[in-house]
């Protein structure tokens, strides 16, 4: 019996979008760094642009990232160790402020661990941390107060 490759091309191309259907359709946000102007590994330069001068910068110790703080949210920021900070991208954004929401729900500070969870139901856990998951390829963690409200939000690019 001889197989046509046109039909291993049709059933390569439908196992393709059956993926990506898969994984999308499990997504709750597309895109977190949008919410901020931003996307995916962008350049500080252009927080600066969106954000304007920091409150504060500080270098990590014995690393080449520097944490970037504004009102309410914290930029991550590696470096090359010969480049200067405009050079270096958003590795990770860490939320205080009831400002940013996120998806349909509009989760964000503020929200209770119980609108957490059912937001964030299908999607994969992260082990090490109390309340984290893995939307698409970005991380997210959540903090919580005594009353089980997000205090903090940590969005990773792709795992911490």
């Amino acid at each position: 019996m001889k197989i046509y490759p046109w039909i291993t091309g049709i059933l390569v191309l439908v196992s393709i979008i059956y993926f990506l259907i898969s994984i999308s359709s499990k997504l709750y946000v597309e895109d977190y760094f949008a919410v901020f102007g931003l996307q995916k590994n962008h350049l500080y330069e252009s927080v600066k642009e969106i954000y304007g001068i920091p409150k504060n910068i500080n270098a990590v110790d014995d690393t080449n990232y520097i944490n970037v703080q504004y009102d309410g949210i914290e930029f991550v920021v590696q470096t090359n160790v010969k480049s200067p900070l405009d050079e270096g991208f958003v590795t990770a954004v860490r939320v205080y402020s009831s400002d940013y929401r996120f998806g349909k729900k509009k989760i964000g500070v503020g929200s209770t661990r119980e609108e957490i969870d059912i937001v964030y139901k299908k999607c994969k856990k992260i082990v090490d941390v109390d309340c984290g998951f893995i939307d698409g390829l970005t991380w997210i963690e959540f903090y919580f107060d005594d009353n089980n409200e997000v205090i903090k939000i940590v969005i990773y690019n792709d795992g911490p």
